[in-house]
């Protein structure tokens, strides 16, 4: 998944956490408005109440929050909590939605900073508005004390638990992006074997850690014999199959601790920690039959492969870049030989 989908993603679900909540709210507020005789409030939240469950069914339907959706709920928002603040006060706590609704719209409204600035704008401008009117007008209906300190409770914790779940969603986010990220850095994305990158990072782990315990390693670098004549003759997509197929094999024949990666090309590195070289010979001629067996699907075709393997044995005084010579010209030299074999390196 790249960033655009993870983006939306958590735009998505914030949507929908967002629009629950808000169907929940207007319900509750439908009720207690009912009870106690405020008609337009008890309208208005009927009204709410029926926008939101169908701004719910859309966005769940859609799998993303439709730009017409946005703008419905954000123009109720405004106006529920200003005019809940024009017919019954300062003191009912709504207009504290104002500053989860900012939160909410800052990361579901617009990917530009410009539009974002402006939708904050405008939940501060209604907020001062609504103190404003406050401050100039009389309540036109009040509730009992009782039920007004439940209200401003209410209504404080339940924009504490907005602010507080966009921030859960939206750090979530993050950290699953960056996990994301790192994976990709180190992944080849056609085998979605790990990359030359990784590799590196693996054969430093393993050679420190030779030197520190004195235990044995192999390094083995394998390549597709004729791999060209496959992409002349059938095509790059038969190609890029034979690969995606090889090595999907390889991953699942090798054991948890060994290392395979995509070094380049058709060629293939391995890592075999606390492994002979006669040992991991022996488990990379076995490799290579699997490989020579394979009946590889590819549209129409069917292919056949096979693979030449350079086999290098590290110890403790051994350096990367010499191990990986030893395994390259090994493989060379299996090359020459006549190629679909395993060649240690002298």
């Amino acid at each position: 998944m790249n960033k655009p989908d993870l983006q939306n993603t958590t735009e998505f679900w914030v949507a929908v956490s967002g629009q629950t909540l808000a169907l929940i709210l207007h319900g509750i507020f439908l009720a207690l408005f009912y009870i106690h005789g405020i008609q337009p409030l008890y309208y208005f939240n009927y009204f709410s109440v029926t926008l939101f469950a169908v701004v719910l069914c859309v966005t769940l339907r859609m799998r993303r929050l439709a730009a017409g959706a946005m703008v419905a709920m954000t123009l109720e928002i405004l106006l529920h909590q200003f005019l809940g603040v024009y017919l019954l006060g300062w003191g009912y706590g709504f207009q504290y939605f104002l500053i989860a609704v900012c939160a909410f719209l800052g990361l579901v409204g617009s990917r530009r900073l410009a539009t974002q600035m402006i939708l904050a704008g405008i939940c501060f401008g209604t907020l001062v508005a609504a103190y404003w009117v406050h401050l100039r007008v009389p309540p036109s209906y009040g509730m009992p004390e009782g039920l007004r300190t439940f209200l401003y409770i209410f209504n404080l914790a339940s924009t504490f638990v907005i602010i507080a779940t966009v921030a859960m969603i939206f750090s979530h986010s993050e950290r699953q992006y960056k996990e994301r990220l790192a994976e990709e850095s180190h992944t080849d994305p056609l085998t979605r074997l790990s990359n030359r990158r990784w590799a590196m990072e693996c054969l430093k782990n393993e050679c420190a850690r030779a030197r520190r315990y004195g235990r044995e390693f192999v390094v083995a670098i394998a390549d597709l014999d004729d791999f060209k004549q496959i992409n002349d003759r059938f095509g790059h997509q038969a190609g890029d199959d034979a690969l995606v197929a090889i090595a999907n094999t390889l991953r699942r024949e090798l054991r948890t601790q060994d290392v395979i990666v995509r070094w380049g090309g058709e060629e293939f590195l391995f890592i075999l920690p606390e492994t002979s070289l006669e040992n991991g010979s022996m488990v990379l001629d076995r490799m290579r039959k699997i490989v020579a067996a394979l009946d590889i699907e590819s549209g129409r075709h069917r292919l056949r492969v096979s693979m030449t393997f350079g086999v290098a044995g590290a110890g403790a005084a051994d350096e990367i870049d010499a191990l990986v010579k030893a395994a390259d010209e090994a493989l060379y030299e299996g090359k020459r030989q006549g190629k679909n074999r395993v060649v240690s390196a002298r």
